[in-house]
C-alpha cells in the first residue's frame, strides 16, 4: 500500500520483474518481453503488449523511460506505462534509474549518464572485470510514516 504498513495481495497476470512509480501510477515490465502492465492501486493490473522489448523501467517526473537491454539500442517513453513511443539511443542500455535529473544506465561493466534518455556518456567503468550491473537503485522504496 502507499503508507508502507499494510498489504494486500495483487495479482499482476503475467511476470513482472523491473517496477516503476509515478503520475499515481505503477507500471511493470518484464525483461526481455515486449508485456507491459500498469495499476493504480498496485492491486489491479492491465497489460498490453508493445512493439519493443524491456529491460528496465524508471519514472522521470513526467513520463516512464523503460530501456530495452543491453544488446539493444532502442528506448521508449510511456505517459501511463501501457502505451509506448519506441526511439533509438546513442548507447545499448540495461539497467536503468533516475537520480537527481539525471539518467543512470548501464551496459555490462559501465555506467553511463544522460539528462534525455537519448545521448549517453561514459560515465564509469567498474573495477574487477566484467561482471556488469544488473540493477541500479535511487531515492527511498517507501515513503517514511510522518
Amino acid at each position: 500500500t502507499f503508507d508502507g504498513k499494510a498489504w494486500r495481495e495483487g495479482k499482476i497476470g503475467g511476470r513482472a520483474d523491473r517496477l516503476a512509480y509515478g503520475n499515481e501510477r505503477f507500471a511493470a515490465v518484464t525483461s526481455f518481453s515486449s508485456t507491459t502492465y500498469a495499476s493504480a492501486d498496485g492491486t489491479s493490473w492491465m497489460a498490453r503488449a508493445s512493439s519493443g522489448r524491456f529491460s528496465d523501467i524508471t519514472w522521470d517526473g513526467t513520463q516512464f523511460f523503460a530501456s530495452s537491454s543491453q544488446y539493444d539500442i532502442n528506448g521508449q517513453t510511456s505517459p501511463d506505462g501501457l502505451t509506448w513511443t519506441k526511439y533509438r539511443m546513442s548507447h545499448p542500455i540495461g539497467p536503468v534509474a533516475r537520480f537527481n535529473g539525471v539518467y543512470v544506465g548501464a551496459n555490462s561493466a559501465t555506467l553511463y549518464r544522460s539528462t534525455n534518455a537519448k545521448i549517453w556518456t561514459n560515465g564509469h567503468r567498474a573495477v574487477g572485470g566484467e561482471a556488469g550491473f544488473t540493477s541500479i537503485a535511487s531515492g527511498p522504496v517507501l515513503k517514511p510514516a510522518e
